[in-house]
């Protein structure tokens, strides 16, 4: 270990001869003084013993008196004794350069200083590391010394060096630090700005492992910055000012407005309670009557034909049960791929019989539901560390998966609501069934998809402005059915014996289901907008609930496709902020994914509703035959009277409530003027002195950063009142491998000049 015992003496007399420390002394008492104060610290950081070598710079011989509670004393200039008595270091110094060196008794540094080392991830202590190898981890930790005097550690700056040795140190990693290879050696610098506390961590894999001592100096911070030309900025705040007023009037312009608009609001809201209130009175009075018709309502033959079409329903709601579950199975099954890709288990219960089974399909929704929680929550702390100030390696550390394949877009929800993998543009899958995306087309079995595509097979439904073509067309408005039966939307043609098509898309076949500018050809196709899926079960785009007539599906709405807003490298991800960004999109789109998911599972229960519903229907149908004889036709006038009065009485309540929503609109739009005249006005009063707030906080921030602005006392002693500089050279304890001594043969030796001038102060 290295101390500054005897060799100071060395060290000072260079320091003489080449006069590297320079201050001004005046022949008076007290007499100006410069202090560096040398501190040997311990393998952890400890303090060992501290040393004060005092300087002075006097223009003629004359007796000095200094102070400190020195343990021992030592001149480095003159072989003169000096007198200590209670602290109180007497001595004639004579003219030009006068040091003398103190062992301080005891004494608080300005800096608590910590050292650890974990070797292979285990804790091991510095006078251990001699000569080990394997993966070496340290910390160097500097925090404020609650009990030292604060004035150094918020006026000193830190620099703190470590020296490795890179024969014996490979693959040194030092955040934050500046590297520079000094000879064989890496050299790592700190700097800790006043008033900061820093912790500092460098890991190596070692070999026969040594150290140089750590070199860490306290000095105080003092930058030359000129003041910054503000000339620019204050003409932009004189045009805010400006602003500013004009803001302001237009304000109360605005709040004269809106009460006004909210007078006569008040006005149409009390007109439209009274006709709300006569309506239903009419419609009071038309129910009663209606009540009084119900016998004669409807015929035998009208209850029977209710009958018989609720007897349709069911079968047919019984096949669209059987068809929707054949769709969220093949979403189930993409969703399943989806997250088995991204490196997250799922565990699937066993297949039955029937793949189509309720019940199955109701656990392989708990199961993805599962996958879900388990995904977002690998994200959700991604995101936490990101935000904790974590860096790209510890992100990538805590959730590779998901940096890797989830940010990469293994799964997304087009716009539209449908599920695609590897990205929704340009894909298409064969099969007996196809689902697909934007861009693809859905070719086999089934083909369902939304807006502007085409749905060619068995069945084809589709949306506004398309063609369904097969056995069975239905469609919305201005379209054309061809077929034995066909019913047409917006725009759209269904030719077949069935086609149901919606906007912009063509089924085709017996039955077509398609999508946005997709074709989904074969028996069932189901494809999203722009898609194309082929086959029996595959493809991309499946949309899960049944479309209305319109072609608009039940479905909540889906984020965009969020592949295309992830880089597809984890190099690209290097900054914090477009991390985080990707993160929060992505965690977004899983738990859309995750509603999907739950709106499946709610449609499954409401099916087995519905299964049980239709078996208990048979015994009601037959109850109803039998009740058939009893009922007659429906009076028309009574039900188009009632009919009339019912669209009277809810026209006038909307009416009603859409003025009550534009009272309580005019109502907010006055609280809200309210709010922007306050704001505006205290934005003009601000704005009158914020050219002076400029210079005040420019001239705060540049003090802050300047330094030098205090003055500097004795670290030794308060009785010292003329310290002209104080410096601080803390040094860690070296790592070294203790060699066993070689008899060493003395051979005389001439001594040199230094070493005489050395001799003579010994």
């Amino acid at each position: 270990m290295k101390y500054y015992g005897r060799k100071a003496l060395a060290l000072v007399l260079s320091a003489i001869l080449i006069a590297s420390t320079a201050s001004t002394a005046f022949a008076q008492d007290p007499v100006e003084k410069d202090e560096v104060v040398y501190i040997n610290l311990s393998h952890d950081g400890s303090v060992e013993s501290i040393y004060v070598v005092n300087a002075y710079d006097l223009t003629e011989e004359q007796p000095v008196t200094d102070f400190g509670n020195y343990r021992e004393v030592k001149n480095l200039t003159t072989t003169e004794e000096l007198s200590v008595q209670d602290g109180a270091i007497s001595f004639t110094a004579p003219k030009g350069k006068f040091y003398y060196q103190g062992e301080l008794d005891s004494a608080q540094i300005p800096w608590l200083v910590s050292v650890t080392y974990q070797l292979d991830g285990q804790p091991i202590s510095g006078g251990e590391l001699a000569g080990k190898e394997g993966h070496l981890e340290m910390t160097l930790s500097l925090r404020q010394n609650p009990d030292a005097n604060p004035v150094y550690f918020d006026n000193f700056a830190i620099q703190a060096t470590v020296l490795l040795d890179s024969e014996r140190c490979k693959n040194i990693t030092a955040p934050s630090a500046t590297l520079a290879n000094v000879g064989g050696d890496k050299q790592m610098s700190y700097i800790v700005l006043p008033g900061k506390e820093k912790d500092f961590t460098i890991s190596a894999d070692v070999t026969d492992f040594e150290m140089d001592a750590i070199q860490i100096n306290g000095i105080p911070l003092t930058l030359d910055i000129d003041d910054p030309d503000t000339t620019e900025i204050k003409d932009k705040i004189y045009e805010l000012k400006d602003g500013a007023k004009e803001l302001d009037d237009g304000a109360f312009q605005l709040d004269d407005g809106a009460t006004q608009l909210q007078d006569g609001a008040l006005e149409l809201k009390d007109g439209a309670a009274d006709l709300y209130d006569g309506t239903d009175d009419l419609y009071d009075g038309v129910k009663d009557l209606d009540e009084g018709a119900d016998k004669l309502r409807s015929g035998a033959g009208d209850l029977k034909e209710g009958a018989d079409q609720l007897k349709a329903g069911f079968d047919q709601l019984n096949q669209s049960s059987r068809e929707l579950k054949a769709g969220i199975a093949a979403t189930q099954q993409q969703m399943i791929s989806a997250l088995e890709g991204s490196g997250v288990p799922i565990q699937l219960p066993p297949t039955p019989s029937d793949p189509l089974d309720t019940t199955y399909l109701l656990q392989v929704g708990m199961a993805l539901d599962k996958g879900f929680d388990l995904a977002i929550g690998q994200i959700e702390a991604a995101i936490k560390q990101l935000e904790s100030g974590g860096s790209s390696i510890e992100l990538a550390a805590l959730a590779p998966e998901m940096t890797v394949r989830v940010l990469s877009a293994a799964v997304s929800v087009d716009e539209d609501g449908s599920i695609s993998e590897e990205g929704s543009e340009d894909t298409s899958s064969e099969g007996s069934e196809g689902n697909s995306g934007d861009s693809s087309t859905g070719e086999g079995s089934e083909g369902n998809s939304g807006d502007s595509s085409t749905g060619e097979g068995s069945e084809g439904n589709s949306g506004d402005s398309s063609t369904g073509e097969g056995s069975e067309g239905n469609s919305g408005d201005s379209s054309t059915g061809e077929g034995s039966e066909g019913n047409s939307g917006d725009s759209s043609t269904g030719e077949g014996s069935e086609g149901n098509s919606g906007g912009n898309s063509t089924g085709e076949g017996s039955e077509g289901n398609s999508g946005d500018s997709s074709t989904g050809e074969g028996s069932e196709g189901n494809s999203g907008g722009n898609s194309t899926g082929e086959g029996s079960s595959s493809g991309e785009g499946q949309l899960l609930p049944p479309a209305d007539e319109g072609g608009n599906a039940n479905r909540p709405s889906a984020p965009a496709n969020p592949s295309q807003s992830f880089p597809q490298h984890q190099n690209e991800l290097a900054d914090p902020g477009d991390q985080l960004a990707i993160l929060q999109t992505q965690l977004a789109s899983l738990k859309q994914f995750k509603q999907v998911n739950t709106l499946c599972m709610g449609t499954l229960q409401y099916m087995a509703g519905t299964e049980q519903l239709s078996t208990g229907y048979t015994s009601l149908y037959d109850g109803i035959l039998e009740l058939r004889s009893g009922i007659s036709e429906l009076v028309g006038g009574v039900q188009e009277l009632l009919d009339g009065s019912k669209e009277l009485f809810d026209g006038a309540s909307d009416l009603r409530d859409g003025v009550d929503e534009l009272f309580d609109g005019t109502t907010e739009l006055k609280d809200g003027t309210i709010e922007l005249t306050d704001g505006t006005t205290e934005l003009r009063d601000q704005s009158d002195e914020m050219d002076s707030k400029v210079d005040e906080e420019i001239d705060k921030m540049l003090d802050e950063y300047r330094g030098g602005d205090f003055d500097m006392v004795s670290f030794v002693s308060d009785k010292n009142t003329q310290v002209d500089s104080v410096q601080f050279v803390m040094k860690v304890a070296e790592i070294q491998i203790e060699e066993e001594e070689a008899p060493v043969i003395q051979e005389e030796v001439k001594p040199s000049f230094w070493q005489k001038l050395v001799n003579l102060f010994k």
